[in-house]
C-alpha cells in the first residue's frame, strides 16, 4: 500500500490539537475560575484562527488573531497581578 506521509502527519497533528483542546475544555469546566473562562475563550479563539486560515480567509484569520492577542494579554496581565 502507498501512504502518503504529508497526509499522516497532517492527521497526526490534528489529533495533537484536538486532544489538547478537548482536554483543555475539561479542564476549565472542572476548575471555574475567571482565567480560566478566559482561557477556553482563547482556545476556541485560536481553533477559529486556525480553521480561518485553513479555508483560505486571511482577513478573517487577521481579525480572530488580533482578537486573541488582546485576550491573551489580559490574561497575562490578571496573572500578574495575582
Amino acid at each position: 500500500m502507498n501512504y502518503d506521509y504529508t497526509d499522516l502527519a497532517h492527521a497526526f497533528l490534528w489529533a495533537i490539537f484536538l486532544f489538547g483542546t478537548i482536554s483543555m475544555t475539561i479542564y476549565l469546566y472542572v476548575f471555574e475560575d475567571s482565567i480560566d473562562k478566559k482561557l477556553l475563550k482563547l482556545t476556541k479563539l485560536q481553533r477559529k484562527v486556525f480553521e480561518a486560515q485553513r479555508k483560505g480567509d486571511i482577513r478573517l484569520a487577521g481579525e480572530l488573531s488580533l482578537q486573541a492577542e488582546k485576550l491573551e494579554k489580559k490574561i497575562l496581565k490578571q496573572r500578574g497581578d495575582k
